[in-house]
């Protein structure tokens, strides 16, 4: 691809067709933030369910609650995990 350099010809390149090889596909940048619940999330939503479902055995259903956003709860969050953070 013209503009790109060595390290695209010499790095980038060759691992993208090793993964596709293995199986991995790649996604166009242009389709990432259709993906994605936001700007700031770096999950593909859709694979994330598509993989727990296919994975675990799991309904479609179960793996969509299984893939919801979870609050972190932690030391930088100010809450006390000794306090019960496991019911979450």
């Amino acid at each position: 691809m013209k503009g790109r350099g060595s390290e695209w010809r010499l790095a980038e390149k060759p691992t993208l067709k090793y993964l596709q090889t293995l199986g991995y596909d790649f996604i166009d940048p242009s389709q990432h933030a259709s993906l994605r619940d936001g700007e700031n999330q770096t999950i593909f939503r859709p694979h994330l369910v598509d993989a727990l479902e296919r994975l675990n055995g799991i309904s479609r259903a179960d793996a969509e609650a299984a893939a919801l956003p979870r609050a972190h709860f932690g030391p930088a969050s100010g809450r006390n995990c000794r306090a019960g953070c496991a019911s979450v």
